[in-house]
């Protein structure tokens, strides 16, 4: 939502007060100077982001959270291998530095991914990272079901990174597609270069070129 900070505030508060439970969630926040989204939208899902794993539980199990303040110090080491859990139109306007591009069109393509890409008794150490944190809670939750140990993920996620890493200090490389009229943000959460033309051009453009990969492939095999 957005609006004057005292007003959020309130909602916040009210939600809190209304669902008790809800204090135990992490929410983010951001200065703008306009509304970022048109309206209020509110839906009833039976997954927030669809994996197509009904089984997964990131109440059950999770990867281990990692401070943005410690994230650098994680992905830089030889024996980490680190994965971008966001689709690859995503990935496209930005993502951190040695980050592998799963290349996919949705999030419930990310099982495919792991099997064809990761093997649990070779990667003894594997970071994820997506937008907010939300993906990643089921990602690490499904790859340590799959049997790999060591699974780590960016706490808060990209997000919470740009908001407290310094660009000088930064392994992030690029802009990061939010999901809002700001169409991408930068380190301190400021609104990127994309406008939304740009963006519908780069979406189109990137699935059109993986369509056309994958039919590649299809055929090679063939």
């Amino acid at each position: 939502m957005t609006g004057e900070k005292t007003a959020v505030r309130h909602v916040i508060s009210h939600f809190y007060t209304i669902a008790p439970a809800l204090a135990n969630v992490e929410h983010k926040e951001a200065a703008v100077s306009e509304h970022a989204f048109l309206r209020m939208k509110v839906r009833l899902k039976k997954e927030i982001v669809r994996l197509k794993h009904p089984e997964i539980n990131p109440n059950n199990q999770v990867g281990t959270y990692i401070p943005a303040v410690h994230w650098n110090e994680l992905i830089s080491r030889d024996d980490v291998k680190l994965v971008d859990t966001r689709t690859a139109f995503e990935v496209t306007m930005g993502t951190f530095e040695g980050a592998i591009n799963p290349e996919t069109m949705a999030f419930h393509e990310f099982p495919e991914f792991v099997a064809q890409n990761l093997n649990p008794n070779e990667d003894k150490h594997v970071a994820l990272f997506c937008t907010g944190g939300i993906r990643c809670e089921k990602a690490t939750s499904y790859l340590l079901e799959q049997g790999f140990e060591n699974v780590y993920h960016l706490h808060g996620g990209i997000l919470k990174y740009l908001e407290q890493i310094n660009p000088e200090n930064s392994l992030w490389n690029g802009e990061c597609f939010v999901f809002d009229k700001r169409i991408s943000v930068v380190h301190g959460q400021e609104r990127g270069s994309y406008s939304q033309e740009e963006q519908l051009r780069l979406e189109l453009q990137w699935k059109q070129e993986l369509l056309d990969k994958r039919a590649a492939a299809a055929n090679e095999e063939e």
